[in-house]
């Protein structure tokens, strides 16, 4: 009988904690039907390194004053493909970036699924932070106040709900995150 109830629990706990990492597994993925950001990793020919914009184009705002960049050496994981650019997170010291690389300079080329993003404007319900890292809250680029309209593109969820949005800096075109809350 006791071995039976020993049976009983483990089964229990391990029936829990597969349970809790579905649930957590479930948290990041996409909503059916939605046009939620999915990040996947994809390997690239090694020894490049590329230039990340903050948006699809040369003219959008660069992190790390200017240096923002990439390395193939490493895991670079992309969500999709607008025009001639590709949508990737990569690791940094401290977190992650999110920006876009151009195709253009890519050896070997590449390409990927065509992003489905909203182009609403939005406007910015209370004072929040806007980053390209949204692994944490800890890396603002700067912050966007209650009344600031922004073009809203779309989710992103992972343990965090984020709105992934446009917006300007100092007149730069600039693609970043802010908590979903903060939009309406």
């Amino acid at each position: 009988m006791r071995k039976m109830i020993k049976t009983i629990v483990a089964l229990g706990l391990l029936l829990a904690l597969v349970m809790t990492a579905a649930v957590a597994f479930a948290a990041v993925q996409p909503i059916a039907g939605d046009n939620s950001l999915n990040f996947q990793y994809k390997a690239f020919h090694g020894g490049q390194t590329f230039r990340v914009y903050s948006g699809p184009g040369r003219h959008y705002w660069i992190g790390a004053n200017g240096w923002a960049k990439a390395l193939s050496d490493e895991e670079i994981y992309v969500a999709g493909q607008e025009g001639n650019f590709l949508l990737v997170q990569y690791g940094i010291s401290k977190g992650v970036r999110v920006g876009y690389i151009c195709i253009d300079d890519i050896s070997g080329g590449a390409s990927a699924k065509r992003l489905n993003f909203d182009y609403t404007t939005k406007t910015i319900t209370r004072l929040c932070s806007f980053t390209d890292d949204p692994s944490s809250l800890n890396n603002p680029i700067g912050t966007l106040s209650a009344g600031d309209r922004v073009t809203y593109l779309s989710k992103y969820y992972n343990g965090l709900q984020w709105a992934y949005v446009e917006s300007l800096i100092d007149g730069v075109p600039i693609r970043g995150f802010v908590p979903l809350d903060c939009v309406e």
